[in-house]
């Protein structure tokens, strides 16, 4: 088995099609499917099913997937390493995923200040519910994942990012209002929230049990913007955890931090659990949580920074 076999059988099988894949690898169609046919004859399984619509892998292809990706990410890792031994300046792709909430006040910083001190740096953000981080940091998916303290437990090699404060969110009103709500004065509020697999609404309902209190929730939307668009429309309250809540004073939302007891979800900056850190990697991975300190600092974009070093 060569690893050009496992780049040809990861390509056909994310492209859905050999006509796809062949053009994407630069490889002629015949040429490809003759590496496969080979590889599926070495490990006595058929990993794909040929229709005339085109192909689905098999179980044993779903399987065999999973391996496969590993260990060309593995290499591709390995290469990365190689290659940044030579050089002193973090340079190549980073893929980043994390919660909406913080991706809304820490992206466009992340991105400005990557261009300014990691120039060779690409990094690529992808913003996601905390239960879909989870599932994917599970899977390998990004090289870097910002996932929320469960019960105490703190993913391996993680460093911490930040802790987000919960606010209600309410549609804007004459009256000023406090900065501050306790918990139980929730509780007569018309509320639209997550589903109960994701870091917030778990927080809640955990509190909400711990103090015999029963939220008002109704209804169930795992999509930020539409849960904001409601708040907007003066359809009813949300809950938020935020490191900036300000924020959310240009979309017409007024906002109170929860109090008695003050809630809040601590995150964590975690690397891929089977790939070897890039030199690039490890300096976003730093450069995270100063971000995130000078946000919540400042409540908004963060001044510059100094330069950072890869190690």
């Amino acid at each position: 088995m060569e690893l050009r076999q496992l780049i040809y059988f990861k390509s056909v099988a994310e492209a859905g099609s050999f006509a796809r894949a062949s053009a994407t690898l630069h490889v002629a169609q015949p040429a490809l499917s003759s590496q496969i046919s080979k590889l599926e004859g070495q490990l006595k399984a058929q990993l794909f099913e040929r229709h005339a619509r085109g192909i689905w892998l098999t179980e044993a292809g779903r399987v065999f997937l999973e391996h496969a990706t590993r260990i060309v990410e593995g290499v591709e890792g390995a290469r990365r390493a190689m290659s940044d031994l030579a050089t002193d300046e973090p340079h190549g792709p980073v893929t980043v995923v994390m919660p909406t909430t913080l991706a809304l006040v820490i992206a466009q910083p992340l991105i400005d200040h990557v261009a300014q001190l990691l120039p060779r740096v690409r990094v690529q953000i992808v913003e996601a519910l905390s239960g879909e981080i989870s599932q994917w940091y599970a899977s390998d998916r990004f090289d870097l994942s910002v996932l929320y303290e469960g019960r105490g437990k703190v993913a391996d090699g993680a460093v911490p990012l930040c802790r987000e404060d919960l606010y209600l969110l309410r549609p804007e009103e004459g009256a000023p209002l406090a900065p501050t709500i306790r918990f139980v004065d929730v509780e007569p509020h018309r509320l639209f929230h997550t589903t109960p697999i994701h870091s917030c609404r778990l927080l809640l309902d955990e509190t909400c049990a711990r103090m015999g209190i029963h939220l008002r929730y109704a209804a169930e939307i795992d999509s930020i913007q539409v849960l904001q668009d409601l708040v907007v429309q003066k359809s009813g309250f949300s809950i938020f955890p935020s490191i900036a809540a300000s924020a959310y004073r240009a979309r017409g939302i007024c906002y109170q931090r929860i109090v008695d007891p003050g809630l809040g979800l601590n995150s964590y900056v975690a690397p891929a659990r089977t790939r070897p850190l890039s030199g690039a990697q490890r300096a976003v991975m730093r450069l995270l949580p100063r971000l995130a300190r000078r946000i919540a600092a400042q409540g908004s974009r963060p001044d510059p920074l100094p330069a950072i070093q890869a190690a």
